[in-house]
């Protein structure tokens, strides 16, 4: 699903998830998004279960692409209703970034939310049937080396790899939650 919108910016934060924790995160962004006085960056946002991908929208060059896995809370804000959130985990210094972007309407914003949503559900759907699918080919033994072999490549593109090569999602369990309105999905 691909959405137009515009960069409003990006704040650090020290938690990942957190309804009040995105709210402050999303009224220091605003706020020096309006102090700045500068024209908001129009955006391309695509979402997909592999993640969030932002292209500038007038040369369509690729800003950023966040893997699923690497994102942990997603929010159409209740006081800035027309703004769309999320918290990530940076891919350059590990740091929680919350990054918003300003929406045309409040409808707008919830879309978006929704639809990260569903690619977390799509996402941990696919993960779990690669998951399932590898432990039934260690179980019939040698046959099912190489075959284990390509279904491990496949489930590290939606998870990380920890320790001794397991693969975990780390984002796997979402809430959501509706609140007059106004829409927030948390992984942990």
């Amino acid at each position: 699903m691909v959405f137009q919108l515009k960069y409003l910016g990006m704040t650090l934060v020290e938690e990942p998830k957190g309804e009040e924790l995105s709210a402050a995160a999303v009224k220091r962004i605003v706020a020096t998004a309006k102090a700045g006085g500068k024209k908001l960056q129009k955006v391309t946002l695509k979402v997909s279960p592999l993640g969030i991908i932002l292209y500038e929208s007038v040369s369509n060059q690729l800003i950023e692409n966040v893997s699923i896995y690497r994102i942990s809370y997603c929010t159409a804000d209740k006081m800035h209703d027309k703004v769309f959130a999320y918290i990530a985990q940076s891919q350059r210094n590990e740091t929680l970034e919350c990054h918003a972007y300003l929406c045309t309407k409040r409808k707008v914003a919830q879309a978006v939310t929704l639809t990260v949503a569903q690619a977390f559900r799509v996402a941990f759907e696919f993960w779990q049937a690669a998951k399932e699918e590898k432990e039934k080919q260690v179980k019939c033994g040698s046959d099912g080396e190489a075959a284990s072999s390509s279904q491990s490549e496949s489930s590290a593109s939606l998870g990380s790899t920890k320790g001794g090569g397991e693969h975990t999602f780390l984002c796997f369990v979402g809430t959501f939650c509706r609140h007059n309105d106004f829409y927030t999905v948390q992984y942990v």
